[in-house]
């Protein structure tokens, strides 16, 4: 049953009704769909069992990408087993081209997309420096994910992403006792 499951990520205000929805966009029908289910509360998460491998492949081979938006919300898929996670990359210097940070983090897992977070404040709205890496990755390849990378230049960036805690400063001296 995994290898004709999807998962479908979906953001804050995401919804059964919603994603059944957006399915039905896709051109998917009932016939289509053995099961869908909801994951834990608060995750957005919903997982569609197709009938058949072939139509789930076809389906994933569409979407290309692995992204929709529906209703203006934005969606991700992926295979069963693997999940999407947006890691935000801070403290890299702005010239820093999107391919460098492809070329690092293809390492962890499929890089879906790079973009920049915005700064806005008013009427001024501008790129902030910090870049949102959304990768598909599986269990082991997103606990192998690093909190900070270092480049050859001697720069480093911190990589933070939801449900991890950022790391810990290391306490010398009297205070570590």
């Amino acid at each position: 049953m995994a290898e004709r499951t999807i998962r479908i990520q979906g953001p804050r205000g995401a919804s059964m009704v919603l994603v059944v929805g957006l399915l039905q966009e896709l051109e998917v029908t009932s016939e289509d769909v053995d099961a869908l289910a909801s994951g834990p509360p608060g995750s957005n998460a919903y997982d569609v069992v197709f009938r058949e491998k072939a139509k789930c492949d076809s389906f994933l081979k569409y979407l290309n990408k692995g992204a929709r938006r529906f209703k203006d919300l934005d969606y991700e898929f992926s295979m069963f087993g693997r999940q999407i996670v947006t890691l935000k990359v801070h403290w890299l210097p702005i010239c820093t081209r999107a391919m460098v940070i492809h070329d690092i983090f293809a390492k962890y897992g499929k890089v879906i997309s790079i973009r920049n977070d915005i700064l806005k404040v008013g009427d001024f709205e501008t790129a902030s420096g910090v870049r949102l890496v959304t990768l598909e990755v599986s269990q082991t390849e997103k606990a192998a994910i690093p909190h900070v990378v270092s480049f050859k230049c001697g720069a480093k960036a911190l990589v933070t992403m939801q449900e991890r805690p950022p790391p810990l400063p290391e306490v010398h001296g009297a205070r570590a006792r």
